[in-house]
């Protein structure tokens, strides 16, 4: 989708001044050098010379975009062009928020770097709930929200708390998808990350877990509520 939207941009690009294309869309650390850079050679276009490249991550919580892109808590601006970070920084200035000025690798995994942080916290919560569960006889809530008030998370306390915390595992759209590509660009780089490679399975565990845990409670005539199945209506 990206690559074709890239095409379709270039077709329309104006003949007689330097024109600089941002990409906004999270992709592996290297896709922008590797995939977007010779794309851009196709059309007869280079970095740097007759055309500006940028990688310029999001960080907008579900349900929460607008207000995370106008009161940013700081901005990536990934480029290999010195020109084309003055020209963004420019843009941003009005933003009251850390501008972060990096090459095109470190832009693009920055945002799996925060993303798979969460899906760490999640699945560490998750697998430490399953260990107190096992053990028994602990307060596996009560444990955590203590844990909550240590003063190195900054805050009263801080909002990353929250990723501290058993559950179900982490859904949607962006986690799942952000840890598995990370943990493949890794592996086509020859690393195994075993941490993320146990984030995965933590989180593909930890459904049939919960639902063993009330099995011998439910009958066939059982009634069950599901509350908070999803992040979105």
């Amino acid at each position: 989708y990206l690559l074709t939207a890239i095409r379709d941009i270039l077709k329309c690009l104006p003949k007689k001044r330097l024109a600089t294309l941002v990409v906004k869309s999270t992709v592996p650390p290297s896709t922008l050098a590797n995939k977007i850079v010779p794309l851009l050679k196709e059309h007869e276009l280079s970095s740097g010379q007759n055309i500006g490249l940028a990688a310029n991550p999001e960080f907008l919580r579900e349900g929460f975009a607008w207000e995370d892109f106008i009161d940013p808590d700081r901005i990536v601006i990934g480029s290999n062009d010195e020109y084309v970070h003055e020209i963004l920084k420019d843009l941003y200035k009005s933003f009251q928020a850390p501008i972060v000025t990096v090459n095109l690798n470190t832009a693009e995994f920055i945002k799996y770097l925060s993303n798979t942080l969460l899906s760490n916290l999640i699945s560490f919560s998750n697998d430490m709930s399953m260990i107190g569960h096992t053990i028994g006889n602990i307060d596996i809530i009560k444990s955590f929200k203590t844990v909550h008030n240590d003063k190195r998370w900054f805050g009263e306390p801080a909002g990353m708390t929250s990723y501290v915390y058993p559950g179900c595992g982490f859904g949607g759209y962006c986690l799942p998808k952000d840890t598995q590509a990370l943990y493949n660009t890794a592996r086509e780089h020859q690393y195994r990350s075993k941490l993320l490679e146990s984030v995965l399975e933590i989180n593909n565990y930890i459904g049939k877990f919960l639902t063993d845990q009330f099995k011998p409670s439910v009958s066939i005539d059982s009634n069950i509520s599901l509350l908070g199945l999803s992040f979105k209506s």
